[in-house]
């Protein structure tokens, strides 16, 4: 029998704090955003989301009868943006 491991996907809060260089979740949207990988509101630029870096999901609150869109990394996309930020910040030295 195979063992099929299920995919790492991690919020934006999740990945400000596992990259560890200061940045809050706020500050890393606004980072993404600078770099032409997130919208304005957030929401990821449709060839990221096409390269397997990030999910833009749809979050259904049935209980207050509102629906929320959030951005989630997979483990490719974390790798991604962690070198974006190595790479910034190589070029500010």
């Amino acid at each position: 029998m195979e063992i099929i491991k299920k995919p790492t996907i991690f919020n934006i809060g999740e990945v400000a704090e596992k990259l560890n260089c200061g940045l809050t979740k706020h500050k890393l949207f606004e980072f993404l955003r600078n770099e032409n990988v997130c919208e304005y509101n957030n929401a990821p630029k449709s060839e990221f989301v096409t390269k397997g870096y990030l999910i833009y999901k749809r979050v259904e609150k049935r209980w207050i009868n509102q629906t929320f869109v959030t951005t989630l990394v997979t483990e490719e996309g974390f790798k991604f943006i962690e070198g974006l930020i190595k790479a910034k910040w190589k070029g500010n030295s």
